[in-house]
């Protein structure tokens, strides 16, 4: 679990350089689908980058190129 932690600190930090917020989902009943999950938005919360996405595919997206986020 603090693997996790970390994991997720870091890539909160490389997205606030990025100009982007990530945040996990508020919910905590394990039955529900997005217990876990997180999304990825703008500093003020009006956009959505990507949404219900695991670290994984956090951390795949912010490793592409600016050309490829753009898409």
């Amino acid at each position: 679990m603090p693997e996790e932690k970390a994991r997720a600190n870091r890539l909160r930090r490389t997205a606030a350089m990025q100009g982007f917020h990530l945040q996990k989902s508020r919910r905590h009943d394990s039955r529900a689908p997005d217990d876990g999950r997180w999304c990825l938005c703008s500093p003020k919360r009006d956009a959505f980058f990507l949404k219900d996405v695991n670290l994984d595919e956090v951390e795949a997206w912010m490793n592409l190129p600016w050309v490829e986020k753009l898409k």
